[in-house]
């Protein structure tokens, strides 16, 4: 027990002592002991100390080089089953260091400088379950690197340097759950490497270099649920690309440069993929027909692309659908069959794109959900009043849209707007054209300045007829009253006349 078992002799008062010198740079609590380099100065002989309720040991922030070169060995912890070595700049972990608690569970080594998963010491560990090494500087796995670790299941391998996979590097991990390869230098997927994996349900090969998904011989995992793609480098997705299980709930492939993606992606089957996220690509159109082998899509997302056009029945086959984001594309046209089967329809986002006008039967199939139009130049007349009717009765949030008015500077809200106004008859319409804006300007005075000018030209219309028929009365008058002057008798004579 180190300076401990040498003073013991000397009697309690010594030991109590030496508890209260580790206590001021290792917290111990419980069942939980922490050394913390950032709040206290850790020692070697603090690390040397064990107590026997300790199950969770933490070293982090140390700088200590016995550490860092693996020349230390941890004391006996009889129920020790959780270590934490995070940021200790530990070059070499070595059998030596953990050589007294085989029996760990948990080993956690991210954030320190370990060049090579560390083979030797792992051989000794078998009972682990979970392992994170997550960056450090491995370049590579190697092969059997894992074999000792049967019973692994939740293998961390984010940020580090890892470009090449060799050959059985996951053989024996039988009982891997979860995977997560994120952030190296990885350029395709190792799906031979994952055939051992029988029990995996999480892949994340996020933010690497992987830049096309071609024809898989084999497949995924038939448990794999989850598959992280964000952020790589790919620009094709082939037929067959992802034979993944009929399991598979969540497919994320953001941020990458697609622009095709095949039909047959998934295979010749339907699949129950619950969410697919699409989202920060370079496709241009919907991809409808692999949206049909998607019976139990819950969530879609395809916003930050290029997409022109929403189709007829874009989404026909999806009546499980929820949530659908079309935002920040360069659509200008929404056919009135493209919501059509859409039976669970919860929330549709469309902003910022390049729509003018939407069809009034567009929502006819569809119950009521959230609508976000932002960021458009809808053509705000008669024709669009349906839209107006139908977000005064909406549940959801309504967001504010304005119109602007030909001919003037302020801008009306297209909710409160008036359309009797420009609506003369269901055939006959002023056009106005719309935009977002941030604050509200009411509409009624916009609608007495129109009648006013309206009324005035009807008044000067009226006052030139009346001054036209004044004129052309008077010379007639005139001459009437210079014969009477001139004859005799001249009424009586006009008289007779008439």
């Amino acid at each position: 027990m180190g300076l401990a078992s040498i003073f013991y002799s000397r009697g309690l008062l010594t030991f109590v002592l030496l508890f209260i010198s580790d206590t001021e740079t290792c917290y111990i609590s419980y069942t939980t002991k922490i050394c913390n380099g950032n709040t206290s100065n850790v020692s070697v002989s603090a690390l040397s100390t064990a107590h026997n309720g300790i199950t969770t040991l933490t070293i982090a922030n140390t700088n200590l080089s016995e550490l860092q070169e693996g020349n230390i060995s941890l004391p006996f912890f009889p129920r020790l089953t959780t270590l934490h070595l995070y940021s200790n700049g530990i070059r070499v972990f070595s059998n030596y260091i953990i050589s007294n608690n085989i029996a760990i569970k948990t080993l956690s080594l991210q954030a320190n400088k370990l060049k090579v998963i560390p083979v030797d010491a792992l051989k000794h560990l078998p009972n682990l379950t979970y392992l994170d090494l997550s960056r450090n500087e491995i370049t590579r796995t190697e092969s059997f690197v894992f074999h000792w670790n049967t019973l692994l299941e939740y293998l961390y391998l984010k940020g580090n340097g890892i470009h090449d996979i060799q050959r059985h590097a996951f053989f024996s991990l039988v009982n891997v759950k979860i995977l997560i390869l994120s952030k190296n230098f990885i350029n395709y997927i190792p799906l031979e490497e994952l055939k051992s994996l029988r029990r995996l349900e999480t892949l994340n090969l996020s933010h690497n270099n992987i830049s096309m998904l071609l024809k898989a011989n084999g497949g995924f995992s038939l448990s794999l649920q989850f598959l992280y793609l964000t952020q790589n480098k790919l620009r094709f997705i082939a037929g067959h690309a992802l034979n993944v299980p009929r399991g598979l709930i969540l497919l994320d492939a953001e941020r990458n440069h697609i622009s095709q993606i095949s039909s047959l992606a998934f295979g010749n089957d339907s699949i129950n993929l619950i969410s697919l996220n699409l989202n920060h690509n370079e496709l241009v159109t919907i991809p409808v027909f692999l949206l049909r082998r998607l019976p139990k899509l819950k969530s879609f997302g395809i916003a930050w692309n290029r997409v022109t056009v929403v189709p007829t029945e874009a989404f026909k086959g999806n009546s499980l659908l929820k949530y659908i984001n079309l935002g920040w594309n360069r659509i200008h046209f929404v056919h009135e069959m493209s919501l059509t089967g859409l039976q669970s329809l919860q929330h549709l986002d469309l902003r910022f794109n390049n729509i003018s006008s939407l069809p009034s039967r567009l929502f006819n199939p569809v119950g009521d959900f959230s609508l976000l139009l932002g960021g458009n130049n809808f053509s705000c007349n008669c024709e669009i009043r349906f839209l107006q009717e139908w977000l005064r009765k909406t549940i959801f949030f309504a967001e504010d849209l304005f119109c602007l008015i030909a001919g003037f500077e302020n801008h009306t809200n297209l909710i409160s707007f008036e359309f009797s106004d420009i609506c003369v008859d269901e055939t006959t319409s002023v056009e106005v054209s719309t935009d977002v804006m941030m604050t509200r300007t009411p509409s009624k005075p916009l609608s007495i300045l129109r009648n006013w000018k309206v009324a005035a030209g009807v008044f000067t219309v009226s006052v030139g007829l009346l001054f036209v028929v004044v004129l052309k009365a008077i010379p007639k008058k005139l001459e009437r009253k210079s014969t009477e002057n001139r004859t005799p008798g001249g009424r009586h004579e006009t008289s007779d006349a008439q």
